[in-house]
């Protein structure tokens, strides 16, 4: 599958697609509860409980546009591989959905904690 000149097995476009797909949906969901979030939530869990552990809202938002940069990093170093190595390339795209993912996991569950 060619997206512009890049390019994508079916499977890589299927993985990177459905990685962005995932971060829509969740910047969808995440724009519709934003007026019920408090000012802070909880999100760094390693440090000791308390306020070193809240962070405010437009930092919690801005992991989705970081999964974006780390989805488009790897679809870049994904597409430099698939000329020599498919596996890897495949392997690269696989990896960043698996982020996303677990990143996703962690975000709708303070949500869903919070409302």
């Amino acid at each position: 599958m060619n997206i512009g000149k890049i390019k994508f097995s079916k499977i890589m476009a299927i993985l990177l697609f459905t990685a962005l797909l995932l971060i829509v949906l969740s910047a969808a969901i995440l724009a519709a509860v934003w007026a019920k979030l408090p000012p802070e939530l909880p999100w760094l869990y390693s440090l000791p409980w308390g306020e070193d552990q809240l962070i405010t809202k437009p930092w919690f938002a801005a992991g989705l546009a970081i999964l974006v940069l780390i989805n488009l990093i790897g679809a870049l170093l994904a597409t430099i591989f698939a000329n020599k190595d498919k596996v890897l390339a495949t392997v690269t795209i696989g990896a960043d959905l698996l982020i996303t993912l677990l990143y996703l996991i962690s975000f709708l569950k303070v949500i869903v904690t919070v409302i």
